[in-house]
């Protein structure tokens, strides 16, 4: 008898504890989500304001590596990246990339476009 009371006594705590876990990951997931969208349509409203953006530089780590400038924008900016390849490509660098940022793996939400300067 005893071991069935400690059997169900077990139970009910991790059904506590999976309910628990489950709230907190629609929660997570909820907000995730929300961010998302807002920042979409914060995008959407912006997409005729984005003036210049500050771009960084690194030179080449290798052989046949040149200079490239590169400059960042968040997942849900569609229009900020389109806006930010056509300056690129207006400022005569060529071969105009984009990829994740690779030097934070917490940044999963980043993207990098990137061009190399002739």
């Amino acid at each position: 008898m005893k071991k069935i009371l400690y059997f169900l006594l077990g139970l009910g705590v991790f059904l506590w504890f999976f309910e628990e876990i489950l709230v907190f990951t629609k929660v997570v997931v909820g907000g995730l989500v929300a961010i998302i969208v807002l920042g979409f349509i914060l995008d959407l409203l912006m997409k005729d304001k984005y003036k210049s953006a500050r771009m960084g530089y690194r030179t080449g780590n290798g052989v046949g590596g040149g200079e490239e400038c590169y400059t960042s924008y968040w997942i849900w900016q569609p229009f900020r990246k389109r806006f930010l390849k056509e300056m690129l490509r207006q400022e005569g660098v060529s071969g105009v990339y984009q990829s994740k940022i690779s030097k934070n793996p917490l940044s999963f939400f980043r993207r990098e476009i990137f061009g190399i300067i002739n």
